[in-house]
C-alpha cells in the first residue's frame, strides 16, 4: 500500500460550490477529512484527473482558463517565471489552486504525495489565498539508500529556491497557512486519503447543492483568466 494522491485541500465549504460550478457533478467525489486535533476539511480531486477517470461522464468547460492570458495570470497570481524544480507541480496545478482559493477565505492547498511500499518518492504542495500563490515547497526523496540523491525546494522572495532535504514538510507547512493546527502534523496516518482517483462510476457522495457566492469585484478581476466565472 502507498499514496498516489493529487488534489486540493480546503477548510472552506464554499470551495465545493465553485468546484461544482467548474465540473458539474464533480463535487460528489470530494472527500471529507477529519482527525483529532485537526480541522474538518475537504480534499477536492484534481479536476482533470477526475474527468479523465470518468471518461465522458464529466468534462471541464473549454473556457475554464484562458491560455492566451497565462502570462498575465502568472503575474497576478505571483507565480514564478521559472517552473518548480519538481515537474510534478506544474502550472495547471497552480491554476486550480488559484481558482478555488477565490471561494475559500482561508485559501486552498494543491497537494501531491507518492509513496509505494513504504518508500517515499515525492511530496509537494502550494497554497493560494485570494487567487495568489503564498507558499510552495516540495521534496524528491531520490533513490532508497542514496542519501545524496534527494532534493527539496521552497518558494522564497517570488522564486523557487533549493533548501536542505530535511528542512521542509511540504503539505503540513503549506496547510498551516489554512489553519495553524496543521503545523508539524503528520497527515498520512488516516487523515488524508491515499488516492482520490475514481475506481467506480458511482460517486461516493452527493453533489454540492448551492451555487458559489463570489463578490462582483472578484469575478471582475479574475474572470479574464477564468472566463467561465462570468456565466
Amino acid at each position: 500500500m502507498g499514496f498516489n494522491l493529487q488534489g486540493l485541500l480546503t477548510v472552506d465549504r464554499e470551495a465545493l460550490a465553485l468546484y461544482e460550478r467548474l465540473l458539474p457533478g464533480g463535487s460528489a467525489w470530494v472527500v471529507p477529512v477529519t482527525g483529532e486535533g485537526l480541522p474538518d476539511a475537504w480534499v477536492l480531486p484534481e479536476p482533470t484527473h477526475l474527468a479523465d477517470g470518468l471518461g465522458d461522464a464529466l468534462a471541464l468547460p473549454a473556457d475554464w482558463f484562458d491560455e492566451e492570458a497565462d502570462a498575465d495570470w502568472q503575474a497576478a497570481a505571483g507565480v514564478p517565471d521559472r517552473p518548480a524544480p519538481l515537474s510534478s507541480l506544474d502550472l495547471t496545478d497552480l491554476r486550480f489552486a488559484s481558482l478555488f482559493s477565490l471561494a475559500a477565505p482561508a485559501g486552498v492547498v494543491y497537494l501531491g504525495n507518492t509513496t509505494f511500499g513504504g518508500v517515499l518518492d515525492t511530496e509537494y504542495a502550494a497554497v493560494c489565498v485570494a487567487g495568489r500563490l503564498r507558499a510552495a515547497s516540495g521534496i524528491d526523496h531520490g533513490e532508497p539508500g542514496d542519501k545524496d540523491s534527494g532534493t527539496a525546494f521552497v518558494l522564497r522572495d517570488g522564486a523557487y529556491a533549493a533548501v536542505p532535504h530535511g528542512s521542509v514538510s511540504p503539505i503540513a507547512d503549506c496547510a498551516a497557512l489554512l489553519d495553524p493546527r496543521y503545523r508539524g502534523a503528520f497527515l498520512f496516518d488516516g487523515y488524508l486519503p491515499r488516492s482520490i482517483r475514481p475506481d467506480t462510476p458511482q460517486p461516493p457522495g452527493e453533489a454540492h447543492p448551492e451555487p458559489p457566492k463570489l463578490d462582483d469585484d472578484v469575478v471582475a478581476e479574475w474572470s479574464r483568466f477564468f472566463p467561465f466565472l462570468r456565466d
